[in-house]
């Protein structure tokens, strides 16, 4: 059975807040949004890879937070989509300053997304 992964401060390795602060403010992953002006809320792209127009920049976000935490290396021909989806949902239910606004999500449509804000804006 998989685990959860959780913030344990290995090197080299960035926790779930900062690491999603800097690629929302990078923009370098796809459909990583910030939904409001005070950057506080954002969205996740969550389309499911059965959908016919899925492809690999659907999972782009799920990659990237498996190689920042060492769960995927460059050299996997075929990472488990729906572990790397599972892992990062995980971290996301653990993290004591993120919640899920389930109300906002967008699960419908071309480009289905979660929302999450965080808890306290840091200062």
């Amino acid at each position: 059975m998989d685990t959860c992964l959780t913030d344990d401060n290995r090197p080299g390795r960035i926790l779930l807040r900062p690491w999603l602060e800097k690629n929302l403010e990078d923009g370098n992953i796809e459909g990583l949004e910030w939904m409001d002006a005070e950057k506080t809320m954002f969205k996740v792209p969550w389309k499911h890879r059965s959908k016919k127009d899925w492809s690999l920049k659907h999972s782009s976000v799920f990659l990237e937070w498996a190689k920042n935490t060492g769960r995927w290396s460059r050299g996997d021909s075929s990472p488990n989509f729906a572990k790397l989806k599972t892992r990062l949902r995980c971290a996301f239910n653990k993290a004591p300053d993120i919640e899920e606004m389930k109300s906002k999500h967008s699960c419908q449509g071309e480009e289905p997304y979660k929302v999450y804000r965080f808890k306290n804006k840091k200062g």
